[in-house]
C-alpha cells in the first residue's frame, strides 16, 4: 500500500516543498525530518534528461530526485513540472510504497498514470488549468486518477462530495495558519499541503 494514500484515509499533513527556509533541497528535506514531518511535497523537472528538484527552470537546484529518494525516512508527492516525464518515472521505479505524482497539467497526470504504478494526482486553481473545479474532478475519475490537489480558493463542496463517491481524495493548499486548516475541515479534505507542518501535527479526520 502506498504510504501517502494511507495517509490521507486519516487525515495527511504534508510539508510544502520540505522546508520553508530551503525549498526543493536536501538540506530543507533533512531539516523537516528532524522536526517529525514524514509526508513532504517537492518540485520535480526534467532538465537534459535528469530529475532535478526545482519549481522550473529559474529556480533549479544542484539536486536530483534520486537524491531526495535517498532519505528512506521520508514519503514524497513529487510534483512533476515536466512535460517529459519518463526520467521522473523511471527515478521512482521500486519507490511505489513511498511516492507519489501529483501534476497541474491534465497531460502530464495522464502520462504518469499510464507509465508509472505510483498513484497520481491533479492540481487545480480556480480557473486556467483546466475549464474549471468540476472539470477538473471529472477528468480525474474519467482516467482512473487517485487524488486532487485543489488549492484552497477552488475548493467545492459539490466537488468534493462527487470525488469522493468516486474514490478520490483530496488534499488542498497552501493551509498555513488556524483559520484556513478550519475552512479546509468544513469542506472534507482528506490531507493539506502546508508550509508549516509543525503547526498541524497531529489531524485526524473527524
Amino acid at each position: 500500500m502506498n504510504g501517502i494514500l494511507e495517509c490521507l484515509k486519516s487525515g495527511c499533513v504534508i510539508a510544502h516543498r520540505g522546508s520553508r527556509e530551503m525549498q526543493n533541497t536536501i538540506e530543507g528535506l533533512i531539516s523537516a525530518k528532524e522536526r517529525g514531518v514524514k509526508i513532504v511535497e517537492i518540485d520535480v523537472i526534467e532538465i537534459n534528461g535528469r530529475p532535478i528538484l526545482g519549481h522550473s527552470e529559474n529556480e533549479l537546484t544542484r539536486y536530483t530526485l534520486n537524491d531526495a529518494l535517498g532519505l528512506t525516512e521520508l514519503l514524497f508527492l513529487v510534483d512533476v513540472k515536466s512535460r517529459n516525464v519518463d526520467p521522473i518515472v523511471d527515478a521512482t521505479m521500486g519507490f511505489e510504497e513511498r511516492v507519489m505524482f501529483s501534476a497541474d497539467n491534465f497531460e502530464t497526470a495522464y502520462r504518469l498514470r499510464s507509465r508509472s504504478d505510483c498513484p497520481v494526482g491533479l492540481s487545480y486553481f480556480s480557473s486556467g488549468i483546466v475549464e474549471n473545479p468540476s472539470r477538473a474532478v471529472s477528468l480525474a475519475i474519467e482516467n482512473e486518477l487517485d487524488a486532487l490537489f485543489p488549492f484552497i480558493g477552488a475548493l467545492r463542496k459539490r466537488d468534493i462530495k462527487f470525488g469522493k463517491e468516486n474514490s478520490m481524495y483530496f488534499a488542498t493548499c497552501v493551509v498555513n495558519d488556524e483559520a484556513t486548516f478550519a475552512l479546509a475541515k468544513t469542506y472534507g479534505v482528506d490531507g493539506i499541503i502546508t508550509d508549516f507542518p509543525e503547526k498541524f501535527p497531529k489531524w485526524e479526520k473527524g
